[in-house]
């Protein structure tokens, strides 16, 4: 496909079709953005930061869930679903917003990508959240920068909380090598996850890896491989039979084994669920169902027709 050619034009093209980056879809003044200076860099940059729920009460949770989202939107396009997904699994959210997308100025890149990735883990550490309270989310393109800072905090001997990669790659290299011959030649090898998940240093962070075996962007072996090769000690996976790249039953295969997973590795013990003012479960559910599961699958068929996000 002309997606996976122009991988081994040249990094202009390169960057080009891996970060398609849409227009942006938040201003400077939402409320949900925090915006904080590197102190070793000096660069400002945006993060979203989802600290209450969907109804704008506190969510009040020990634990954060740094997010990095697909390369076809913004932290702003997955505001409402990172918030139902806040919710379900009791933790507070920071998006990493990549340069180049949304109001964060500048070209993306991948060193630019990392840079931001690792800022917004010292930002937590600064405000005092334990890295064992800090879980590392990836989805599709952002697996990626999610394993490498899973591994950069392993080898400082502060390892995260867990790592959960959605729809990853074994590396950049090897996505394009699925659909051009050679490639492997021609293209630097960025991301590549499989070496990092084979690290001893990973040992001790737990792994949870889900792949829909009908993927068409990134196939499902991909997933499989990284979680069989995986060093972790503890690896959780969730394969399934029918789930592509972007249409996703966002309950069942996403919300709640991430809330499983982050449950069983969170560094407190017991139910510590703040009070939810009186909202029960089947409030909730009736909630996602209206406004998330259908339309995410929705929006998921008409970005797979118009513009696969990897």
């Amino acid at each position: 496909s002309s997606l996976h050619v122009a991988a081994v034009m040249g990094n202009p093209l390169t960057r080009a079709v891996l970060f398609p980056a849409p227009p942006r879809s938040y201003s400077d003044g939402d409320p949900s953005i925090v915006w904080d200076t590197d102190p070793e860099t000096k660069i400002k940059r945006p993060f979203l930061h989802i600290t209450t729920d969907w109804r704008g009460y506190p969510l009040g949770s020990d634990v954060t869930l740094v997010y990095l989202h697909a390369n076809a939107v913004d932290v702003g396009m997955v505001r409402e679903e990172l918030r139902d997904l806040a919710w379900a699994t009791d933790v507070e959210i920071l998006a990493i917003e990549y340069p180049g997308y949304g109001i964060f100025p500048g070209p993306t890149t991948i060193t630019g990508v990392d840079a931001a990735v690792d800022h917004g883990v010292r930002f937590l550490l600064r405000r005092g959240v334990p890295a064992r309270a800090i879980f590392l989310m990836g989805r599709s393109i952002g697996t990626g920068p999610a394993c490498l800072a899973a591994a950069r905090m392993a080898a400082r001997d502060q390892p995260c909380g867990g790592l959960i990669l959605q729809s990853p790659y074994l590396s950049v290299r090897a996505v394009v090598s699925d659909f051009v011959m050679g490639a492997s030649l021609v293209v630097v090898d960025h991301w590549d996850s499989h070496q990092v998940v084979t690290q001893p240093t990973m040992r001790g962070t737990p792994l949870l890896v889900i792949h829909g075996k009908a993927d068409e962007i990134i196939p499902f072996y991909h997933g499989l491989r990284l979680y069989d090769d995986a060093k972790c000690i503890h690896k959780h996976k969730l394969f399934p039979e029918d789930s592509t790249h972007n249409c996703w039953d966002t309950e069942m295969e996403v919300r709640i084994p991430v809330r499983d997973f982050v449950g069983r590795y969170r560094p407190c013990q017991g139910d510590q669920r703040p009070h939810r003012r009186g909202l029960s479960t089947v409030d909730l559910r009736k909630h996602i169902k209206r406004r998330s599961v259908w339309s995410v699958r929705l929006k998921g068929f008409v970005t797979l027709c118009c513009c696969p996000r990897l």
